[in-house]
């Protein structure tokens, strides 16, 4: 019996090792977006920012800055991503350190919009468009919120 389900078991193995998480490829391409693409283009990428005033949209154009390397040969790396709701939390492994949000592992906050992702925030909502978030939607940011921590707290600040 044992013999018999050793091929089975190696089967198994393969194909679990093989597999990839299927978000890694469409999310690699977005935090390629966030981090390389043209800052005009960071506005279309941000959750709630035409709702906000223009003071506020300065300050959320701002934050999206800390995903920006020093270098274009730097690059953020896909680590995990989880969803809750219609939210999505993606963790990227940032090789540069830069301003007080900034983390190794970047918790990064997306809602899907139409056909693309939107930013909302980092390990919770922007400020500047918390008040947009309500109900059980905020208890989907909260689970990944904590799941973000439960999982990379420990070395988030590397």
């Amino acid at each position: 019996m044992q013999l018999k389900l050793l091929p089975v078991f190696a089967i198994l193995l393969v194909t679990a090792v093989g597999c990839t998480n299927p978000d890694e490829k469409p999310m690699q391409a977005l935090l390629d977006k966030l981090s390389h693409g043209p800052e005009a283009e960071l506005p279309a990428m941000l959750f709630g920012y035409k709702q906000c005033s223009p003071g506020a949209q300065d300050v959320l154009r701002g934050m999206l800055k800390v995903l920006r390397p020093p270098s274009p040969e730097q690059h953020m790396k896909f680590e995990a991503s989880r969803r809750a709701g219609r939210f999505t939390m993606v963790v990227a492994h940032v090789s540069w350190h830069k301003g007080p949000y900034a983390y190794e592992y970047q918790p990064i906050i997306l809602c899907r919009e139409g056909d693309q992702y939107q930013v909302v925030g980092y390990v919770l909502p922007f400020n500047d468009i918390f008040q947009l978030i309500k109900g059980p939607e905020s208890e989907s940011i909260n689970e990944l919120s904590q799941w973000y921590i439960e999982t990379y707290g420990k070395h988030a600040l590397g």
